[in-house]
C-alpha cells in the first residue's frame, strides 16, 4: 500500500510517486494524485473545473462526479456563482475553478479534504498539498521551532493534540480553513462566508428538508459505494442509522469496543439490542489496546505525527474491511449543538484568550496567537455565534480534518452527511433552547420522523452502578465526613487554646 494513500500535491513539479496520477491545471502548474483519491474534470469554453475526492448531490442521487459538474459548469458563469451553487452539495472534496485570469481552490463546507499550501513569499511559486510534511517535501519548507515546541506540549498532555488557527509546523506554511478560497496564481486567501444575515426558523420548518437532505446524500452515497455506519449507544450514530432506513438493506453496520470495555457497557448492548430490533446484521470490533509495530511504521509514513490514540481502531477496522467501505461518521453535528457553552457561562466578551481555554490551550502565547488572527478574520459575524463558527473552522476544519488524513489509512474513504452548508445554515437557524446537548430536541425530532423504531432504546442511558459499587460510594463518602468532623473538632480546639493562651 502506498504510504500517501488518497494524498496530493500541486506545484511547478510532479510528485514523485508510485501509481499517481498526473494532470496539468494551468500554465506552471502541475497537479499530482495518489491513485486511491477520485480526479475529476470537465472544461467549458469559459471555465475548467477539477474535483479532488468525491462530490454528492441530495437532490439527484444517481448524480455522478462528472454530472455534478457539468452541471456546476453550466449553471454558474462566474467564480462566486459556483461556490454558491455548491451550497447543497455534499461529499469530502476539493474544487479548483480556473477561468484564464484565475485559479480558485476551495473545498466542502468542513474542509474535510485538507489543503496545506505556501503563502506567497519571495516571489516564488505557490505549493499544496494534502498534508504539511508532504508540501515541506516538494517546496523545501523549513520547520518552524516555535510552532514544534507548541506541538510537542500539547501532545504530551493531549492526546487528541491539533493545530490552532491556520497555523502549521514549518514556516511559510499555512492549512486553508473552511469558509475561504485560495487564488492558486499569488496565494492570495479570502474568507467567502458567512456572507448573508443568519436566519430565524422554526423546526417544523427546518426538519423535513433537513432530513431530505441527510436521507438524499445517503442514498447518493450509497449508489457509488459501500457504506458502513459505526453504531454506539450515541446520538449521532443513531440519527445516520436512522437516515439510512431506506438503504438499510446496504449498510454494514458495525460495533466497536475496546478491550477494557465491559460488556454491559450502553455502547455494546443497544447497538446489539436495537440491530435484531431493526434485523440487521451487526459486526462486533474488539479494538486491542495498541496497533502493531509494523501499522505504526507506515501510519507514521503516511501522516505527519498521526495521533497514536487512534491507531489500534483503523488497523483493525482496515483489517476487517480491506478497504471495501466508506465509512459514515456523523461528527458535524456538533456545530449545531451549542458548542463550548458550558466553558463560557456568564462571559460576555470572547476573547482569544477565552476559545484557547476551551480548547485546553489555556496559556499557550501560540496557540492564542493563531486563534487571534482567525477571529480577526471574521468581519461580520452575520448573526452566527462565534463560538459555533469557532467549533466550524477549528474544531471541525483543523482537528477533524487531519483526524479524515489518518482514517484514509483505513476506510476506502469518510462521509459525513451533515457536511452540507445549506442544511447546516438552517440548522443554526433554530433557537438554542432546542439545540441544547441536554435535551437533544432538534436531533431526536429529525430521528423520530426518519425512523421512529430506531428510538425504541434510550440515548446514552446512565448506567445504575451495582449495589457493591453504590456501598462503596457509602463508605467513602462516609469516612470522608468522618475525617472532617475530626479535622473540624481539631481546629476548635487549636483555636480554643490560642485563645486561653
Amino acid at each position: 500500500m502506498n504510504e500517501r494513500r488518497a494524498q496530493f500535491t500541486i506545484g511547478p513539479e510532479y510528485f514523485n510517486g508510485d501509481q499517481w496520477k498526473k494532470l496539468v491545471l494551468s500554465g506552471e502548474l502541475k497537479l499530482s494524485v495518489e491513485k486511491d483519491l477520485e480526479l475529476t474534470q470537465i472544461e467549458a469554453p469559459h471555465a475548467t473545473l477539477t474535483l479532488l475526492g468525491y462530490i454528492l448531490d441530495w437532490s439527484k442521487p444517481d448524480a455522478s462526479n462528472k454530472d455534478i459538474l457539468s452541471s456546476l459548469l453550466h449553471e454558474a458563469k462566474t467564480f462566486d456563482e459556483c461556490i454558491s451553487n455548491t451550497s447543497e452539495l455534499g461529499g469530502r472534496w476539493i474544487l479548483i475553478y480556473d477561468n484564464s485570469e484565475d485559479i480558485i481552490l476551495f473545498h466542502d463546507m468542513g474542509g474535510l479534504r485538507q489543503v496545506c499550501f505556501t503563502e506567497g513569499h519571495d516571489n516564488g511559486p505557490i505549493f499544496c498539498a494534502s498534508q504539511c510534511d508532504l508540501l515541506a517535501d516538494i517546496s523545501g519548507l523549513l520547520p518552524d521551532s516555535e510552532a514544534l515546541t507548541f506541538i510537542e506540549g500539547m501532545a504530551a498532555t493531549n492526546p487528541e493534540y491539533w493545530w490552532p488557527g491556520n497555523s502549521q509546523p514549518y514556516k511559510h506554511a499555512k492549512a486553508l480553513l473552511p469558509n475561504h478560497w485560495l487564488n492558486l496564481k499569488n496565494g492570495v486567501t479570502q474568507r467567502y462566508w458567512p456572507v448573508t444575515e443568519r436566519k430565524t426558523l422554526s423546526m417544523a420548518e427546518v426538519i423535513p428538508l433537513a432530513n431530505r437532505r441527510i436521507t438524499g446524500i445517503i442514498e447518493a452515497a450509497a449508489n457509488r459505494y459501500e457504506l458502513v455506519l459505526g453504531l454506539s449507544a450515541g446520538l449521532d450514530s443513531r440519527l445516520l442509522l436512522a437516515a439510512s432506513k431506506i438503504i438499510s438493506s446496504r449498510l454494514s453496520i458495525y460495533n466497536a469496543r475496546s478491550a477494557t470495555q465491559k460488556s454491559s457497557h450502553a455502547d455494546a448492548v443497544i447497538p446489539e439490542k436495537l440491530c435484531k430490533k431493526l434485523g440487521l446484521p451487526l459486526t462486533e470490533i474488539e479494538i486491542p489496546d495498541k496497533a502493531t509495530d509494523t501499522f505504526l511504521d507506515g501510519f507514521k509514513k503516511h501522516s505527519w505525527h498521526p495521533r497514536e490514540k487512534f491507531s489500534a481502531g483503523i488497523e483493525i477496522q482496515r483489517d476487517i474491511f480491506a478497504f471495501s467501505k466508506m465509512a459514515v461518521i456523523g461528527n458535524l453535528g456538533e456545530i449545531a449543538k451549542l458548542p463550548y457553552r458550558h466553558k463560557v457561562t456568564g462571559e460576555t466578551d470572547i476573547s482569544a484568550e477565552l476559545l484557547a481555554s476551551c480548547v485546553k490551550m489555556n496559556n499557550q502565547r501560540f496557540a492564542i496567537d493563531a486563534i487571534k488572527a482567525w477571529s480577526k478574520s471574521i468581519d461580520n459575524t452575520q448573526g452566527y455565534e462565534l463560538l459555533d463558527l469557532f467549533y466550524w473552522e477549528q474544531r471541525v476544519g483543523r482537528w477533524l480534518a487531519t483526524n479524515q488524513i489518518e482514517f484514509d489509512y483505513g476506510w476506502m474513504d469518510i462521509l459525513a452527511p451533515l457536511n452540507i452548508r445549506a442544511l447546516m445554515c438552517d440548522l443554526l437557524a433554530i433557537d438554542e433552547e432546542n439545540r441544547e446537548m441536554a435535551n437533544h430536541q432538534l436531533f431526536l425530532s429529525m430521528i423520530q420522523e426518519l425512523w421512529p423504531e430506531t428510538l425504541e432504546y434510550p440515548i446514552n442511558p446512565v448506567e445504575t452502578p451495582s449495589f457493591l459499587t453504590q456501598l462503596k460510594q457509602k463508605l467513602k463518602h462516609l469516612l470522608k465526613k468522618h475525617s472532617c468532623v475530626h479535622v473540624n473538632n481539631a481546629a476548635i480546639r487549636n483555636e480554643s487554646a490560642s485563645k486561653k493562651g
